[in-house]
């Protein structure tokens, strides 16, 4: 049994590089004046959202708290502080792991403004599009060059097993790794969870899901991604319009509530529930193709289990390999 193959669909199909720069990066920051609580709500350039090493706060995590945590690592701070073949790569896994064991997610309301980074360390929690900018803006800090990071602001398209499609608004993370090739960063998967706020009708197993990008982002530039209803340049206002009509919260609904179901299940063998809190789709790809040619006889608690959870949990792993 081999489950290397993701059921996310079409990641290479786009531009992740983005189609077109935006100039006036402007958009809607949905946070409230200073002072006031509702009403007078402000605009942002949207690369304000991500933080680089020049914030101190973010310094002051890089150099405490995420250099404890590389050290539990097999390479440790010494291979991700260097410039060796690899080290990259390693860079980013240790800080998409830091974010999912140390902010807890919960999924807001729409409409609910972003948090900056320094706010989400903070507050230790935050949904979709909190948890993106906070491992974005580490990737940065961390000396990863903002050419291979990206905030993409669009839809997943999850596909139901009924053939149906349902659209949900999304926040992701994008990364180029050191073979070139652009790999999702999924901000979802949370080793710290809190009670999520969805009705049971909202409530689906997918079969698969594919990323649909909109808008990307880093400190540098705004790009937009041309599809079907997204193929001409926008200016300022129409911008706005398309930027406010997209409520990134949907996560706390779908396939977050799937993973969360799938490692309580007494059944979930502890190799496998490590692999899925990890974050890392390599690590399930690497433990399916150890056991590839295992019997059942011989692994029949991890074959049986894997045989009924992977097909609709495997999706929402967090690093999804492109090749």
């Amino acid at each position: 049994m081999c489950l290397g193959v993701s059921l996310v669909r079409n990641v290479p199909r786009w531009n992740w590089d983005g189609d077109h720069i935006v100039h006036e990066c402007i958009v809607p920051s949905s946070r409230p004046v200073v002072r006031y609580t509702r009403g007078h709500t402000s605009d942002i350039d949207v690369r304000e959202f991500l933080v680089t090493s020049r914030n101190e706060v973010m310094n002051r995590t890089l150099n405490n708290d995420i250099k404890a945590f590389a050290e539990q690592h097999r390479g440790g701070w010494e291979f991700f502080q260097s410039r060796n073949q690899g080290s990259f790569d390693f860079r980013a896994s240790v800080v998409t792991e830091f974010a999912s064991a140390t902010i807890a997610y919960s999924n807001g309301r729409a409409g609910d403004p972003w948090q900056f980074p320094d706010e989400t360390l903070q507050v230790r929690e935050g949904d979709c599009e909190d948890r993106a900018l906070l491992i974005a803006s580490l990737l940065l800090v961390s000396g990863i060059s903002s050419y291979n990071v990206r905030v993409a602001l669009g839809k997943m398209r999850l596909r139901k097993t009924t053939g149906q499609f349902a659209d949900r608004d999304h926040v992701w993370v994008m990364y180029k790794n050191e073979a070139g090739q652009w790999r999702v960063l999924e901000p979802l998967l949370s080793k710290k969870r809190r009670p999520l706020r969805c009705a049971d009708k909202d409530r689906f197993t997918p079969s698969s899901a594919e990323y649909i990008p909109y808008f990307l982002f880093n400190d540098s530039h705004l790009w937009q991604v041309y599809h079907a209803g997204n193929a001409e340049p926008m200016h300022r206002f129409r911008l706005k319009r398309n930027w406010s009509a997209l409520h990134p919260r949907f996560a706390g609904i779908v396939h977050k509530s799937i993973i969360g179901e799938a490692l309580e299940i007494p059944e979930c063998p502890a190799n496998v529930r490590d692999c899925l809190h990890s974050r890392c789709f390599d690590g399930i790809r690497s433990w399916s193709h150890r056991h590839a040619h295992v019997g059942v006889s011989e692994a029949p608690e991890e074959s049986a289990w894997l045989s009924s959870v992977v097909a609709s949990a495997l999706f929402t792993m967090s690093t999804v390999s492109l090749r």
